[in-house]
């Protein structure tokens, strides 16, 4: 998270031959000058956004040509893990052999078994990464205990605290039990004494997109646990793109629009999709506009970020055809409307644009267009807006919702 190079350093001094060296993330200096030495920033304020560590060679010699001749490092093994619990004492070898420097345990998120649901990010197979809640994972698994390893997360700043993302799961579908996502935290013991069997777990996100990004690097089982294959995934499917009601923004009713407010999960278009035994992926945020707002360029333009995977990143973009919904609901427009923006023609013309976007990626998708759920002006002129746009369209699986009965 730095990047004016005032990055924190540990200097050391390699021997001439093979050996162990045991680096505390204490021992790292801070820098005198730039981000890095940002006042009150601490070793474990570095580490909760730790992007990468870099090795550099200091050769007083110089760097060019044969001056710098013997000033080679070769590392054999580079292991990070909590202070305390060290893993296996590495072999030492007498030459430079190339080795694997990990061996991706059976349960990390790259297991073939795991089931994930709504958009992840799998560049890093074993640490998926997903944004757009409400996203979940589901595994079958043997044993007597679940934990899950959760990678760590920038959170929302608001006013100057920072909230981050709320998560629930449940056990063979009995009840649900939510917590809070804690920065200092990676292993979350979620179940234990559970009977020596075959058990479904299943975690959901309940925040939306703007607490930050997800990092499931999968689960620790008990001793002889295994995941095993899945039940088979509904054959329906939902896609919903929105704003905070979609999201389920505040639909908890007991406070402010923090992430502990927050029930992606009850929001509409999930319960929709398990009313019909549907899989859905929900694109909503609070604020969110259909176009770009000329007072607030692409933060809240929804149809600038349906294309990406993870909402606040541009790449990778979404793979459309990875997953095709049946049934496609825009539930957009209540924020183009306002005190100040009473009505707009352009919205219509914008609408029409992004429903030939829309049928490009889904040729064979039901399309519902949801007018504002809010009665009265201006959002009886968005709804006739929508009603227009789809007309225009005319095409025969593209609908027209937009009854002010809520």
């Amino acid at each position: 998270n730095i990047s004016d190079y005032s990055y924190w350093r540990y200097t050391y001094t390699p021997a001439a031959s093979w050996g162990f060296v045991q680096i505390p993330w204490a021992n790292f200096q801070k820098p005198s000058w730039g981000e890095g030495a940002d006042i009150g920033m601490t070793i474990n304020d570095v580490l909760q956004y730790l992007t990468g560590i870099q090795w550099v060679i200091t050769d007083s010699t110089g760097s060019a040509g044969a001056s710098s001749i013997g000033n080679n490092w070769y590392l054999d093994r580079i292991e990070v893990y909590k202070e305390g619990t060290p893993g296996p004492t590495p072999t030492l070898t007498a030459t430079p052999t190339s080795t694997i420097t990990a061996t991706p345990a059976d349960t990390d998120g790259d297991n073939v078994n795991i089931q994930y649901y709504g958009r992840w990010d799998f560049s890093d197979p074993r640490s998926p990464r997903a944004s757009w809640g409400p996203v979940s994972v589901k595994i079958k698994f043997t044993g007597t205990s679940i934990a899950v390893r959760l990678g760590a997360e920038a959170g929302e700043n608001i006013s100057g605290t920072l909230y981050y993302n709320y998560y629930q799961y449940r056990i063979d579908g009995g009840s649900w039990t939510a917590f809070p996502y804690v920065p200092s935290q990676q292993v979350y013991n979620l179940a234990g004494g559970l009977s020596d069997t075959t058990h479904t777990f299943e975690l959901v996100r309940l925040s939306e997109s703007k607490y930050g990004v997800t990092v499931f690097n999968g689960v620790n089982l008990s001793a002889g646990g295994t995941i095993v294959a899945g039940d088979p995934r509904p054959s329906r499917k939902v896609e919903v793109i929105g704003d905070s009601i979609s999201a389920g923004v505040a639909n908890k009713n007991n406070g402010w629009y923090t992430a502990q407010g927050q029930d992606g999960y009850m929001a509409w278009g999930p319960q929709l999709a398990r009313i019909f035994n549907a899989e859905w992926n929900i694109e909503a945020k609070g604020g969110g506009y259909l176009r770009n707002p000329g007072w607030s360029p692409t933060m809240y333009c929804m149809q600038c970020f349906f294309p990406r995977t993870i909402q606040q990143e541009t790449t990778p973009l979404w793979d459309f055809n990875s997953w095709k919904p049946d049934v496609f609901i825009v539930a957009l427009g209540s924020n183009d409307f306002s005190d100040s923006v009473q009505d707009d023609p352009s919205f219509e013309t914008d609408y029409v644009s992004f429903l030939t976007t829309l049928r490009g990626y889904y040729p064979d998708a039901e399309i519902f267009c949801v007018g504002p759920w809010k009665s009265g002006t201006p959002w009886d002129n968005c709804r006739t807006r929508i009603n227009n746009a789809v007309t225009t369209f005319n095409d025969p699986k593209v609908h027209a919702v937009v009854s002010d009965n809520t």
